[in-house]
Parts: C-alpha cells; sequence; structure tokens
C-alpha cells in the first residue's frame, strides 16, 4: 500500500484497524487500541525505496530482457498501470465483469527492479521478471 485511509498524523503513519462484525474499524491512535486484537499497516513509500535502490545498485546492466531493460533503474507503477501491462486483465475479470484487481486495490504500487546477482566468471547477469 502506498495510501492507507484513515492512517495516523505523521510520514507513513499506521493506520490501526480492527474487524467487528466483518466491518473495518480504525482507530485514532495506539493507546485507544485493544491490546492484541488489531492489525497495524504503515504505507510503503514507494519511491523512497526505489531512491534508496538506486543509490546503493549499481543498475545500469546490459539485458537482453526487454521488461528488465525497461525497469533497469527501479520504477514504480501504481497496481492498474502494472496490470493492464502485464497481465491478462480479461483474465481477472469475474463472471459479472466486475475486476477486483484493477477496481478495488486503488492505493498498492509495484516497485519493479532487475535481480542484482554477481555474474559468475563465463556467465551473463541475470534476467529479471520474465523468461525470453
Amino acid at each position: 500500500f502506498h495510501y492507507l485511509p484513515q492512517a495516523l498524523a505523521g510520514r507513513n503513519g499506521p493506520l490501526i484497524q480492527r474487524l467487528i462484525n466483518n466491518r473495518a474499524r480504525a482507530y485514532t491512535s495506539l493507546e485507544l487500541a485493544p491490546a492484541y486484537e488489531c492489525d497495524i499497516m504503515f504505507p510503503t513509500d514507494f519511491y523512497a525505496l526505489r531512491n534508496a535502490f538506486r543509490s546503493v545498485f549499481n543498475t545500469r546492466n546490459n539485458t537482453k530482457n526487454r521488461v528488465a531493460q525497461k525497469h533497469r533503474d527501479g520504477d514504480v507503477l501504481r497496481s492498474p498501470f502494472f496490470l493492464r501491462e502485464h497481465v491478462d486483465c480479461e483474465q481477472t475479470r469475474t463472471l459479472s465483469g466486475y475486476n477486483p484487481l484493477l477496481e478495488e486495490f486503488f492505493n498498492t504500487s509495484v516497485f519493479l527492479a532487475p535481480i542484482i546477482c554477481p555474474a559468475r566468471k563465463g556467465t551473463q547477469p541475470a534476467d529479471a521478471f520474465v523468461k525470453n
């Protein structure tokens, strides 16, 4: 999740909630939430993750894989864009035509990056994401 509605204030503040009669109830502070009965979720700052990846790894390698080449420096895509580009969305629809992957998870993102591993002598850098 890159965004959590009803999260506590602050950068990447957590969402504290529990289910009561199949409905989510969010709490405005940790002190008000009943101990051991709540889920605590933190949003992910995908752009900070991407920037950290770029600063730690030298991602400018030569790869034949077109998906890895496109995202070789790390990339952040909102889930619907990722799904439309990499998934057959017709296969994820329900019989009524509703597509929960495209219509429900509006607050999720995907971080894409190539697999980084040292090449052994006589081998090529690892291809990432999909097989050719």
